[in-house]
């Protein structure tokens, strides 16, 4: 006997079936009971949540001879059940992704004009519509928009922005929505009864949050842990609530070992990480709602875990639950390509717990305390606020007097030393680069505030030189050379400028009143390259 897929063995074959809450299943049933259906609908939601398989009821419901008082069929009459078995004459299955073409959709504009071969109605289930080609779209419209009588279009897709809106507005638009978690555990709890398999409902619900709202996916994943023998960590590469419990537990104590020990020992196990983080991110997510006091979407726990899960929320603030969330999601994204797979968690791990303080756990009278954590963002934004008010750690003995304050209004030195020694200046100045000589022997030395040593210029171009980052380092060093002490340049331009020399001349440094600097062999000192840039 052929072993069928759970999907298949346990597929509702009645509106009755179908698991509840479900507004689409409704509507139709109310619709079959009135015979008020429509001619075309056009079934959208993710995969594996019951498309094809309500279309398949919905066609078994207009053409079964048994119809319940409530509109449901009866799955039991010979077109129910050569529906049920895949070889009723009247439901003709297309699949789109492989008859997309506009020659298909010609064949099928052709064969809906012949009347049923042995039902009340034609039903023409198109599954995977949005893979249709325009042309193929255009040619149906006509069709989808008046189509016979005996003739009901039912259209499945995944992707309903990539339907025309001209097919929509032809259609009864119904959405299907991922299954809730209780409805998924109810249902893979049936299966197992009936497959009189052990398994317990903390694995059923993992199973169930690991199928991510589809029916088809939890069916499978159970069928590979009855059948296949598999346990569920290893299949579904997950933890248990109480592995994040302890994990999170570990990072708020700051124990950065026994955190770094405990995912090595995940990682050894076989777990994939990248899942077993993507369901911690998830853990944090439930924690934040519990902490702004929205626990009403956390349920489905143990009483027990429950609490645990609500005692631990208390002791960690909104905030910091974000930072956590937002560091675990950056080392996710970056193990898969990492060449130690481990070693973007253990950063996460290592920068959360540095961030935690044991003792500054949120009160009533205070419950966004500040903590280094909670200060993190900001300082990794505006590294300032790291070293705002923090006095520096100095080498010298309390008892080393303090040296003496200079006044802004007087200089470090006595401003005769500076003119005194001027020419040392210039001397050295030469050694160094004669470019710069040449703008410091046409600079005239003003005053001396502080540390500043104010140079008079008579050109804007000479200011731009000498104050240029790489020319003003050499110049300071060398003031700092002759006189011992460090000393910073600062230009201005005269006022008066210097006297004409020939007519030709306009006041401003132009090519005729640049002195050209000695040794013309070298094309460097002809053309001022030795002046440093920038």
């Amino acid at each position: 006997m052929p072993c069928h897929m759970f999907y298949r063995k346990y597929r509702p074959q009645k509106f009755s079936e179908i698991s509840k809450p479900n507004d689409t299943a409704e509507s139709l049933l109310q619709q079959v009971k009135s015979g008020k259906t429509a001619h075309a609908y056009l079934f959208v939601g993710p995969r594996g949540t019951g498309k094809t398989t309500t279309a398949r009821i919905l066609a078994k419901a207009l053409n079964c001879k048994k119809l319940d008082k409530n509109g449901d069929p009866c799955a039991k009459c010979e077109s129910c059940l050569a529906i049920a078995d895949g070889n009723y004459m009247d439901l003709i299955e297309i699949d789109a992704a492989s008859n997309r073409g506009i020659d298909d959709i010609r064949e099928l504009r052709e064969r809906v004009k012949l009347a049923p071969s042995v039902g009340k109605r034609k039903i023409y289930i198109v599954d995977e519509v949005h893979m249709l080609t325009n042309e193929a779209f255009n040619a149906l419209l006509k069709t989808l928009e008046e189509p016979p009588a005996h003739v009901t279009f039912i259209l499945c897709t995944t992707e309903l922005h990539k339907v025309p809106d001209t097919i929509k507005s032809r259609c009864q638009v119904c959405k299907f929505k991922r299954a809730t978690l209780t409805q998924l555990v109810d249902r893979l709890t049936g299966i197992a009864k009936n497959e009189d398999a052990k398994i317990s409902k903390e694995d059923l619900k993992k199973i169930a949050n690991a199928s991510a709202g589809g029916f088809r996916d939890a069916d499978t994943l159970l069928q590979q842990v009855i059948e296949g023998g598999f346990s569920v960590d290893t299949l579904l590469n997950v933890g248990s609530k109480d592995d994040y419990l302890d994990f999170l537990a570990l990072i708020n104590d700051g124990d950065v070992t026994g955190a770094l020990k405990k995912i090595n020992k995940i990682y050894e196990n076989g777990t994939d990480l990248y899942v077993w983080v993507g369901e911690f991110v998830k853990y944090l997510r439930d924690l934040l709602f519990i902490s702004v006091g929205a626990d009403t979407v956390f349920g489905d726990e143990t009483e027990e875990i429950a609490n645990s899960i609500k005692d631990q929320a208390k002791m960690l603030t909104p905030l910091k639950i974000g930072i956590l969330i937002e560091s675990f999601m950056k080392a996710q994204n970056s193990i898969k390509s990492a060449f130690i797979t481990q070693l973007p968690l253990e950063l996460a791990i290592v920068e959360a717990c540095s961030f935690f303080d044991v003792d500054d756990q949120p009160t009533k009278e205070n419950p966004y305390p500040k903590t280094p954590l909670a200060l993190s963002t900001k300082t990794a934004r505006h590294p300032e606020v790291m070293t705002k008010n923090v006095k520096p750690i100095s080498s010298k003995k309390e008892s080393d007097p303090e040296p003496e304050e200079v006044s802004p209004e007087t200089g470090i030195i006595d401003f005769k030393v500076i003119e005194e020694k001027w020419c040392e200046v210039l001397t050295k100045s030469k050694d160094v680069n004669s470019s710069i000589l040449a703008l410091l022997k046409a600079a005239k030395v003003l005053e001396l505030k502080g540390k500043s040593l104010l140079l008079e210029v008579n050109y804007a171009f000479h200011k731009e030189r000498l104050e240029s980052s790489k020319t003003r380092k050499i110049v300071e060093d060398t003031l700092n050379e002759v006189y011992g002490v460090p000393l910073k340049i600062s230009c201005k331009v005269s006022e008066t400028r210097p006297v004409k020399t020939g007519d030709r001349e306009v006041g401003m440094l132009t090519d005729l009143n640049v002195v050209v600097p000695a040794s013309p062999d070298n094309a460097l000192n002809l053309f001022d390259g030795g002046l440093p840039l920038r």
